[in-house]
């Protein structure tokens, strides 16, 4: 009788050693709620900065392409002059911007202006670019205040 207690108590307290176990196991194992929270606010954060930085690089590579299609146009149209062509340039549109004059493709621009001009669908957003054919300069100009993305176009 003695012995079958003695093993009753040794049984219960390996049981009670076991749901110990498991227990102090089960702290260990996975995460809080507070702490998925935290890891959750910082992955926004940096998402959110991640997505401003693409943005920035869009709208500066998107300007870059507008500024680089007028270099090209300046090159033709000097290129043209200096062989007695005609002065007319090959329209190439950058994503976001249209150039004008639209239709005539002539280096000295359109009826009154004399400037060949990228301007941007969103001009909030990005510069307009302007190739005057008379100087041979190529300028831009940016009104928007709110950011300083394109400072050499700023009025």
């Amino acid at each position: 009788m003695q012995r079958v207690q003695t093993e009753e108590r040794m049984a219960v307290k390996v049981k009670q050693r076991l749901i110990q176990y498991l227990l102090s196991r089960k702290e260990e194992e996975g995460f809080t709620l507070v702490e998925l929270i935290v890891v959750i606010i910082i992955m926004a954060i940096l998402s959110q900065i991640g997505m401003v930085s693409f943005n920035r690089y869009i709208r500066r590579t998107r300007a870059f392409a507008a500024e680089t299609v007028l270099r090209n146009i300046k090159k033709e149209c000097e290129t043209n002059r200096d062989l007695g062509m005609d002065p007319t340039f090959t329209t190439l549109t950058p994503s976001g911007y249209s150039i004008q004059p639209d239709n005539s493709n002539s280096c000295s621009g359109g009826s009154g202006s004399e400037l060949v001009t990228a301007i941007p669908d969103n001009q909030g957003e990005y510069p307009s670019y302007f190739y005057n054919f008379a100087d041979g300069t190529i300028g831009c100009n940016y009104s928007s205040t709110s950011d300083n993305l394109f400072p050499e176009c700023t009025n």
